[in-house]
């Protein structure tokens, strides 16, 4: 014990004498090094590029260390030497931080997977430390990917509808136009697998539902039981899931998930997030999952996805906790049929008149993570501004995905549309392409765009179809359907 006497022989000459030490405290251990990792590559990385490592070591001025990787190709980790330098390859150009940094070589960027791990040294206490501790970062490689090349964007070239699937008038539907601040209308749809067509009309607290084929039909009334909805999903049963749900008056309501069923709550749960623009989407076996927007991260700063996927109700329609919700989160990964998640990430930024740097390149791979490899992949280049649009969840289409881009034009007049991609294993990369209108682009708003803020404003449905919420104060709401078929 601490402050105790332990007797111990000890032998003078030829003699022994026996005597008391007094032991002394127990030294209490040193803290870890102080040393956090705050860039990250980009989770999908190309052959050649050369991904930079940061690691924040301020309050180690004379920190030292190398970079270990490999590619799994490899057994054998390298070392890079970490240099205290300005980064070269942030999305925003004024980082005034120096970090000690790793530049992974370009020879080491192939096979289809990145690790990698640093040790850093602190030469006044001769102490060092592994980052991450006892396990390994990794990032994509996209070899084989299939490029994509948009080139310049000619705006104004949109797609017409082949069919409006719902039509509400303006007295129909609840809109919001303040003189000042956000205006809002109905901001969220979806289509049933029976293609039916749910039309969230929140001010109204209630859903309208349109039977398949009938558009101009009075549609059916689902009042909710929330005193402000926020999104919806279809569930098991014929219950319907809602963010926004009774008795959270006074508190964050779209911390809280609510299912319904024949006009009654089922049970409410706590959502893991406090963002209001949280969606609500269904996985590939009837898991709920929120498909949440994440604030800036070093994960995210060099054009990692920004969303995250955490599954909040069970496939049979029951809740699962906050902490269950992030335990069992998918991160940037979105679940997809078979056990696949798809992943994407932003790169190639450039100077731009509006943003600073902007990005022009979009990646996209399809991942098996039972077998920890990259299934297949593509690179999306354009000479015009391209930004994602995850509110417009991807879907796979013949094991493909159709994903959304956002293509913003500079000059003196702002424009902005959407670019809807059927991507393929074709020498294009694509099956389908074209262009729809954007609720921001520049007056006189184009028709057929949703007005105001939108939660939900694409949607890829059933039937290789994509459907579009078009919305304003005069003329109402319609629903367009698009046909994905290629060509």
């Amino acid at each position: 014990m601490a402050g105790s006497a332990v007797w111990i022989w000890r032998f003078v000459g030829c003699g022994a004498l026996l005597a008391a030490v007094g032991t002394a405290s127990a030294r209490p251990a040193a803290k870890p090094l102080a040393v956090a990792q705050l860039e990250f590559p980009a989770p999908l990385v190309a052959p050649g590029e050369r991904p930079e490592v940061g690691y924040d070591t301020r309050k180690i001025p004379a920190a030292t260390g190398f970079l270990y990787v490999r590619n799994n190709l490899q057994h054998v980790f390298i070392r890079v030497p970490l240099r205290l330098r300005k980064g070269s390859q942030q999305q925003v150009s004024s980082d005034r931080l120096r970090l000690l940094r790793g530049v992974v070589p370009a020879r080491m960027v192939r096979g289809h997977r990145l690790f990698y791990y640093a040790v850093v040294h602190d030469p006044k206490s001769g102490r060092s430390v592994r980052v991450p501790a006892g396990s390994v970062e990794s990032a994509w490689v996209l070899t084989g990917a299939r490029i994509v090349r948009l080139g310049t964007h000619r705006f104004g070239h949109l797609r017409s509808p082949e069919a409006v699937v719902a039509r509400a008038g303006p007295k129909d539907v609840g809109f919001d136009n303040p003189p000042q601040g956000a205006k809002q209308g109905p901001w969220s749809f979806d289509v049933a697998p029976d293609r039916s067509v749910w039309l969230l009309d929140e001010f109204n607290k209630r859903l309208l539902v349109w039977a398949p084929g009938e558009p101009n039909a009075s549609p059916r009334v689902v009042p909710l039981a929330s005193f402000y909805p926020v999104d919806f999903a279809l569930g098991p049963a014929g219950s319907i899931y809602v963010t926004g749900c009774p008795g959270t008056a006074g508190r964050p309501f779209i911390q809280h998930l609510c299912r319904l069923a024949a006009g009654r709550v089922l049970w409410t749960t706590t959502l893991a997030t406090d963002v209001f623009n949280t969606q609500l989407r269904l996985g590939p076996d009837g898991t709920l999952y929120m498909n949440a927007p994440v604030p800036n991260s070093p994960r995210t700063e060099r054009g990692g996805p920004t969303n995250v996927w955490m599954p909040v109700a069970t496939r049979d329609g029951k809740p699962l906790s906050p902490a269950q919700q992030r335990r069992r989160s998918l991160g940037g990964y979105q679940p997809q049929h078979g056990g696949l998640r798809l992943v994407w990430t932003i790169t190639r930024f450039e100077k731009d008149w509006a943003y600073g740097r902007a990005p022009h390149e979009e990646r996209f791979a399809l991942i098996d993570p039972t077998r920890g490899r990259l299934v297949r992949s593509w690179r999306i280049t354009s000479r015009t501004v391209i930004w994602p649009h995850p509110e417009a969840t991807p879907a796979l289409l013949g094991g493909n995905p159709v994903v959304l881009l956002e293509v913003t034009g500079s000059g003196k007049s702002f424009k902005d549309e959407y670019v809807v991609l059927r991507l393929a294993q074709t020498a294009s990369g694509t099956l389908a392409r074209f262009s729809l209108p954007h609720g921001r682009s520049a007056e006189p708003k184009p028709a057929r765009a949703a007005w105001g803020d939108v939660i939900t404003d694409l949607r890829i449905g059933p039937g290789a179809k994509l459907y579009q919420l078009g919305s304003s104060p005069t003329t109402g709401v319609k629903i367009y359907r698009y046909s994905l078929a290629p060509g």
